[in-house]
């Protein structure tokens, strides 16, 4: 497979990027993965960024650099960016992504959205300009949907974000210190309120947010009620519970 980064060395082309990537996210192919890196606060737009890997079609294939610079090639004709691929085996992706064993103890807040619609320029003007203005550097981070995940209805899985989901986006912010708690999640919060007129209010899962008032359906949409169904009748007594676990249908819930 093919490790590769793209960085632009300013944000003067921060429209094109993200309006291109979106459009790329429902035309490139299966074997593309890719997320799209804003970075910005304290009153600039620190970077604008693309990786991602590209895989072997099936076992008997090995995926060319050329084929990959095809792929990007909308993202990589904005501006003067820098390109840099590497050939890596399974194993060397699964280190390098993981951060090679990084022992440092951070602390985080993160939030997600999902986007089921391009954003216009008004939206990614808003997005631009919360984040340049932000009181702490926030990293945000697009995911790419489309391809096979969209291939699958909303309700053949517990995982609804498909169909015309276009992007994962995650608002994320890491620091060392607990005297810094309070400014930073202030931070990112604000960065997710300024969104909230041009998003549909869905997230994540694996990026578990606290501050979600209705965080069942903001997670599983409309698969919440078979969800539920699933726990009232293998976990009646709701033994397997968290602060954001799947709820018992209203009335049947029995604590232990």
């Amino acid at each position: 497979m093919i490790l590769f980064s793209i960085s632009w060395p300013d944000d003067a082309f921060r429209t094109a990027i993200i309006r291109t990537w979106q459009s790329l996210t429902q035309s490139a192919p299966d074997e593309l993965s890719f997320l799209l890196h804003v970075n910005g606060g304290l009153g600039r737009i620190s970077h604008l960024g693309c990786n991602g890997l590209y895989f072997p079609r099936n076992a008997s294939e090995t995926p060319s650099v050329d084929d990959l610079t095809t792929a990007l090639g909308s993202l990589l004709s904005i501006g003067n960016p820098s390109f840099r691929p590497k050939e890596v085996n399974y194993l060397d992706a699964v280190k390098l992504l993981a951060g090679d064993g990084d022992p440092n103890r951070v602390y985080f807040k993160a939030k997600s959205d999902y986007s089921v619609e391009a954003w216009s320029d008004e939206a990614i003007h808003t997005f631009t300009s919360a984040l340049r203005g932000a009181s702490s550097p926030i990293a945000t981070i697009f995911e790419a949907y489309g391809g096979s995940i969209n291939r699958i209805g909303e309700t053949e899985t517990a995982f609804p974000h498909r169909g015309s989901t276009l992007f994962c986006l995650q608002y994320y912010l890491q620091w060392s210190s607990s005297s810094l708690t309070n400014r930073n999640v202030a931070a990112v919060r604000a960065l997710y309120d300024a969104m909230r007129p041009y998003l549909p209010g869905y997230s994540y899962v694996n990026y578990i947010d606290a501050d979600l008032q209705d965080y069942a359906r903001s997670y599983y949409k409309g698969n919440l009620v078979r969800l539920q169904a699933v726990k009232q009748q293998y976990d009646p007594d709701n033994f397997f519970q968290f602060a954001q676990s799947i709820p018992l249908p209203t009335g049947a819930q029995r604590m232990v």
